[in-house]
């Protein structure tokens, strides 16, 4: 995996952290203290962030995480973690400018999308290999 960290590419609210920290404190399975104990209840600043983009260099799978440890009211930390749905990258073969190790690797992991690329983008291609 490369990974790339780099805090200004998202900004997310307080409010979004909160929403899934809610969610699983409110979850009957959940073996922590009660939603209302000031344990459970976020007091709204961070201690620690990471910002992180996971892309795999072969395959080109990508996501992206945001996790938090936000502190509590009362003598506890939680790590809350946002993160996109993975999901594979798409290439639009019929750009004659795209780099050929890009498009071989793509071609290697979609095979059936050679029929939809340019002609001479094919040709270099091939010619690379």
């Amino acid at each position: 995996m490369d990974d790339h960290y780099d805090l200004d590419h998202w900004s997310v609210p307080f409010e979004d952290f909160a929403s899934i920290h809610e969610e699983a404190i409110r979850d009957p399975e959940f073996p922590g203290p009660p939603p209302e104990h000031p344990h459970a209840v976020l007091r709204g600043d961070i201690v620690e962030r990471k910002v992180c983009l996971h892309i795999c260099p072969c395959c080109g799978w990508w996501i992206a995480e945001d996790r938090a440890v936000r502190p509590a009211m009362q003598w506890q930390h939680w790590v809350v973690a946002l993160a996109s749905m993975p999901v594979l990258q798409d290439m639009a073969l019929n750009d004659i400018n795209l780099p050929l190790q890009e498009v071989r690797r793509y071609l290697m992991r979609k095979f059936e999308a050679r029929t939809s690329i340019h002609p001479r983008l094919f040709e270099l291609t091939v010619a690379s290999v």
